[in-house]
């Protein structure tokens, strides 16, 4: 990766991929559709 990357991680969970990719990504968006992931994402953020 070259740093200018756009990282898109479907049902990403808690973000566990998405957090190791963001520092060697421009953008990481994460996407999740199920309530109680959403849920545990929200518990465990920085």
């Amino acid at each position: 990766m070259t740093g200018n990357e756009v990282v898109l991680d479907t049902y990403c969970g808690i973000g566990t991929i998405g957090l190791y990719m963001a520092p060697h990504a421009k953008h990481v968006y994460g996407v999740e559709v199920v309530p109680s992931a959403i849920e545990d994402a929200q518990k465990m953020r920085l």
